[in-house]
């Protein structure tokens, strides 16, 4: 979880409402402890579709090119989202039902592997783009301390 003990905004609550709710708690993975994002998106990229509310969830998946539908809490989910329009779905959380996600998974599972191959390059392009921003950045820091030190 990314949130946990805010007043009305328990991520572990949540899950756990919804775990006494599903029929298929054998093939739900729910893990407690803090992981590295590294280790979560490895773990993530053996699944064949993420749901996610929390906006880490669905980078992360689609980091691994796993397919997300994302539920839009915040605008931020819909800005990310709209990032991979091609290769996940975002929707209300008023719109979220199974009936939705049925629709969802009908629509994307005909080109799954092709539209998956697409969502890991696409992430793939994030993450250089991803590390030419912080390239660019220190860069400039550097030179920012070059001419610090020149003046000292």
């Amino acid at each position: 979880p990314f949130r946990v003990g805010a007043r009305d905004d328990d991520d572990l609550a949540l899950i756990d409402r919804i775990l006494e709710r599903a029929r298929t708690r054998d093939r739900i993975a729910h893990v407690r402890e803090v992981m590295a994002p590294k280790v979560i998106r490895s773990w993530m990229g053996r699944f064949r579709y993420v749901i996610g509310a929390r906006l880490h969830s669905l980078i992360l998946a689609a980091a691994a090119g796993v397919p997300v539908l994302g539920v839009n809490y915040e605008p931020k989910v819909r800005h990310v989202m709209e990032g991979i329009r091609d290769h996940g779905l975002v929707v209300e959380p008023s719109e979220l039902s199974a009936s939705s996600i049925i629709r969802y998974l009908e629509e994307f599972e005909p080109r799954y592997q092709e539209r998956r191959a697409l969502l890991r390059e696409a992430g793939a392009e994030r993450a250089r783009a991803a590390r030419r921003t912080f390239d660019l950045v220190s860069a400039v820091a550097r030179v920012r301390d070059a001419r610090a030190e020149a003046r000292s």
